[in-house]
Order: C-alpha cells, then structure tokens, then sequence
C-alpha cells in the first residue's frame, strides 16, 4: 500500500498538562472540519507525559532522541496492538540566543535513526530540512524564569541544511534507508547556487529615539500598557514619561518586564534591563527629566505551561518607592511595517552615528542565496527588499542571516537595517553560513 496521511491532534500535551476534556475537544473540532485520516497525539516516552497527553481509541505515538529501546518498549506496552511511530526524531536541535550552536553528529543520529527502523518502528525526522524564522517568527522557552529566546536560524543541524544543501548527515541516512528498503537510488539535486562573496558598505540615516518617535502617532495613559492592550504582537515599544528626578541618585525598577529594556534619560543611554535585572540607578537632576524604555518583545514562548504570556511592561515603574505615571507609547510592529512605513522610518530624523536606521545598497546580476553578516553591529533588525529578515544580536551563536534568492531582484537591492546599539560601517554577503561555536547536544525525554 501507499503511504498513510495522518494528522495530529496535539504536540506534546502530556510534557505540561492533563487535561483530556481539551485533548477531545481539539479530536472533535478536527473530525468536525471534516478530517478523516488518521488521528494521533505525539507525547514524549514516559509514563507521566503519554498519561497527560494521550487519547484511547488514537495512536499514541512518541517524541524522542535517543533511547530507542526504552521508548519502543514502553509504548509497545501500553498500545500493544498499535505500531511503533516515532512522531518526532531529534536529530539535531535549535538554537537560542546566548547559547553555542547546537549540532549531532552523523554517527550519533544515524546510529538512533537505525535503532528505530531495527526497532521495525516508522519515523518522521525532525527537522529534516532546516528552516528560517523569518520577520519575528522566532519564539521563545523557558528555563524557571529565565526567557530563551530562538535564533533567528531553525538549522537544527538538519540533513537538508538551511538553504537546501545536502549534509553529510542527509547522505548518511540516504545510504541506510536504501539498505533498509532495497529500493533503486534516485538523481539528486545540485545544491543551490551562491551569490560571490563581497563587501557592502553601509549608510547612516536616522538616529534611534528621534525616529522611533516619529513613525507611530503616540497613546496616552496613565499607567504603561502592554503589547495586549495596544493590539500589538511583536516588535517594540517605545515608552515615554516625564517624571521629577531629586538630586540625588534613586533606582528605577521595571515590574513584570517582558522582555528587554533599554533605558533612556534625556536621549542618553543609561542601561539595559531585562526579566531578571530589572532595577537600575538612575542619576538624579534636581527636576524634570525625559525617561523613554525601549522595549523588545523578544518572542513569545511557544512551549510549556507559559504560553500566552503577555509583553511589556506589565507591573508599572518606580523610582524608589513611587510609581511614575503619566505614559506615551509608540507602537513599533516591525513585523508589519509597508514599504512606505520604512521609507518613513528611514528619513524622519538626521543620523547621529551611534544607534537607529541606516541603509545598505548592492547590486546583482543573477539572483542567488547568501549568507549575511554584520561586523560591528551590537543587536538589531534587518530588511531586505523591504521584507523583514529577520533579528541579529552580537552574543551569538549565529553570526550570519541567510538571505534567499528570491528576497533579491536583478539590479539593485536595499538592505535597511534598525540598529539599538551600535552601528557598523559595513556588511558582508559570504558565500556559506556561520551559525556559531558549535556544542554537541542530544535532546533526551
């Protein structure tokens, strides 16, 4: 026979919660939807998260990367009379920002990935082509309290790379799968053609905060709203007050930051803070002085018992003991911005040679993947075509952004960038990715 097509009821459920009457109901809005393939959860292989997340009378099927022998068994177990589906097989794992580059290596993930076929189990590879989180489609996990937020590259050390190249890792698995199923090797495909290496330089166009404040008309209120309440999903948000400042110095302290600030006293930057440090000292002046949090949604958690968690700032700011009152916000949905919207950005204010909007330009004959970087840029945004690429950050790991053909067009193309910290004087087109250091990882249950 031909293939099965299946189609899965929930992700993992059972890894954070146990709610069955939820489980049915998404198995019930399928099936109302008119779906009528087969129906299965995807559960990692113990006994505490297959009882959270699966559903009698559906295949339960496992998420692993390793252990093949305990997982078969298990299930094996339990659902006796149901194949063994390794639903999701981590042969590699995604990356967040702060951390090394995370890769397995061929031996390793061929080794489990011929267990499971041993094991006479069937097995969907995870990821088998690595992928891109476009714009600010990276989200987020968690550790306790600490945010991890994802790189902008789901690489994921995949057999089929980033941009369509074939691995020593999918070669691997090539030679094992034709010696399991005896079937005639197909032609492959070349792998995708590069632009030439080169140098851009890149232009200054507009200072940070004087742009920022002139791209969205402002909202007023007494207290700082969260993304939420200002119907906003990502990006940033540029908060303003004026409160009086004594002479001498008080903290001021962020409550319930989501997720990084930078701090701002009369356009000079004072510090950043994030969800852990959220106090800081602010110097005093004797008087009125203008206090703007520049806040990035860093991207929403995706996974566990956090999802859903709102952006901002959620708990007010206090210097010292008094809450400072009397906001303006400007909405920053980067990830929704026109082409007009970027023009505007782009012009609203002259450069100051520190922090803000600059452009690059380049031309191409014929055009064709790279890989950018960004030498001497802190942390940032970069457009392409007026399209949102994607987030870079200096802390790493990834250190190039891949930029796909079709993003470009014969002739000349525009590269802006929104830049928090510090900008560079140029960018560089390379002709193969660097996605960091790199650190031996085998995602287990």
């Amino acid at each position: 026979g031909g293939p099965v097509v299946a189609v899965q009821i929930e992700n993992e459920y059972g890894s954070y919660g146990d709610d069955h009457a939820y489980v049915r109901h998404v198995r019930d809005a399928l099936v109302a939807r008119g779906i009528t393939e087969l129906l299965y959860t995807a559960d990692g292989p113990t006994e505490l998260m297959q009882d959270g997340g699966s559903l009698p009378g559906h295949l339960a099927a496992a998420t692993f990367g390793a252990r093949t022998a305990e997982a078969a068994g298990l299930l094996r177990a339990r659902r006796g009379e149901e194949p063994f589906l390794c639903a999701e097989f981590w042969n590699g794992w995604f990356d967040h920002w702060g951390e090394k580059h995370h890769v397995r290596s061929v031996k390793s993930a061929a080794g489990t990935l011929s267990d499971i076929l041993d094991a006479d189990g069937s097995v969907s590879v995870y990821m088998a082509h690595g992928g891109t989180n476009f714009g600010l489609w990276a989200g987020a996990n968690h550790d306790g309290d600490t945010l991890q937020p994802t790189v902008t590259s789901y690489d994921s050390d995949a057999p089929i790379a980033e941009h369509g190249a074939l691995t020593p890792k999918f070669h691997a698995y090539r030679d094992l799968l034709h010696t399991v199923a005896g079937t005639p090797r197909r032609p492959l495909p070349a792998d995708p053609p590069l632009l030439s290496p080169r140098t851009v330089p890149v232009t200054a166009e507009a200072a940070l905060l004087p742009a920022l404040r002139t791209v969205s008309d402002p909202v007023e209120s007494p207290h700082p709203l969260s993304f939420e309440e200002l119907d906003q999903a990502s990006g940033l948000l540029l908060y303003r007050a004026e409160p009086r400042l004594p002479g001498s110095t008080h903290p001021l302290t962020v409550h319930g930051l989501r997720d990084r600030a930078q701090v701002f006293l009369d356009g000079a930057p004072i510090g950043i803070l994030d969800r852990k440090t959220g106090s800081l000292d602010l110097p005093g002046c004797g008087g009125p002085a203008r206090l703007e949090l520049l806040v990035e949604n860093q991207g929403r958690v995706n996974y566990g018992p956090r999802l859903g968690e709102h952006k901002g700032i959620l708990g007010g700011v206090t210097i010292g003991r008094r809450l400072v009152h009397g906001w303006t916000m400007h909405r920053l949905p980067l990830d929704t911005w026109t082409e007009d919207d970027l023009a505007h950005a782009v012009s609203a204010a002259p450069p100051d040679g520190t922090a803000g909007f600059a452009t690059a330009r380049f031309t191409v004959t014929e055009p064709a993947d790279t890989f950018l970087a960004l030498p001497g840029f802190a942390k940032g945004f970069v457009w392409v075509n007026g399209t949102l690429l994607g987030r870079y950050w200096e802390i790493g790991p990834q250190r190039t952004l891949y930029l796909p053909a079709p993003l470009l067009t014969p002739g000349e193309n525009t590269l802006t960038l929104l830049e928090l910290e510090r900008l560079g004087d140029r960018l560089e087109l390379l002709d193969r990715p660097d996605l960091g250091p790199t650190e031996e990882y085998i995602e287990t249950f």
